[in-house]
């Protein structure tokens, strides 16, 4: 490894629930996901910053979402949910970066229960 960045991240890392989109659906016009059960996994939790969120350009992720960090090659897929401190979050796209730095990354769009 290049960076000793895993060492920063391990600190942070907690106890959190994700379940996996086994398949999805649209049921009289609305979209239907369907998850498996719930496995636990260390992750680490942080607010997006300024510097991401001018990165993606306006509204496509706010202060309210998070960017997720996992030690190692990562096992999160596209589209996993992830309960982490009370609320969820829809995981999109994931940057592996276990060869350079021991960990990977991935960003969660906060996940409104209105709706």
């Amino acid at each position: 490894m290049i960076t000793n960045v895993h060492i920063a991240i391990r600190r942070h890392l907690q106890t959190v629930t994700v379940k996996s989109l086994i398949s999805e659906s649209f049921v009289d016009g609305e979209y239907t996901p369907v998850y498996a059960t719930g496995v636990n996994v260390q992750l680490a939790g942080f607010p997006i910053g300024r510097k991401d969120l001018n990165f993606f350009g306006d509204g496509v992720y706010t202060f309210q979402d998070r960017k997720f960090y996992e030690i190692g090659a990562g096992t999160l897929k596209d589209k996993s949910e992830i309960t982490f401190d009370g609320d969820r979050y829809l995981i999109d796209g994931g940057t592996k970066r276990n060869r350079e730095g021991g960990f990977t990354t991935y960003f969660g769009k906060r996940i409104s229960d209105s709706g």
